[in-house]
């Protein structure tokens, strides 16, 4: 079960919500989107997703397993993307 930080942030994801996503990201956070260039910080990273978003008609997170050790967590999850074509 997914922490209630994990499940906030990913509702944000699959919500499409660029905004609400950067609000809740750290100064310093760094995330990454596939293969694509590490992101650090809310502007970049809510830059990252949002430019995704533009690209599929929506997309929902499922997380499998989560590991968190003082301020850091990595959360394994999968991912269904709906794309614009269907």
């Amino acid at each position: 079960m997914p922490t209630e930080f994990a499940a906030r942030v990913f509702a944000l994801v699959d919500g499409t919500d660029a905004v609400g996503f950067r609000r809740s990201f750290a100064l310093q956070g760094r995330m990454r989107l596939g293969n694509a260039a590490p992101m650090t910080g809310p502007e970049e990273a809510a830059a990252g997703v949002g430019a995704s978003f533009s690209t599929i008609k929506g997309l929902r997170h499922k997380v499998v397993r989560e590991w968190c050790t003082g301020a850091d967590a990595i959360v394994e999850e999968t991912v269904d993307h709906f794309r614009l074509t269907g």
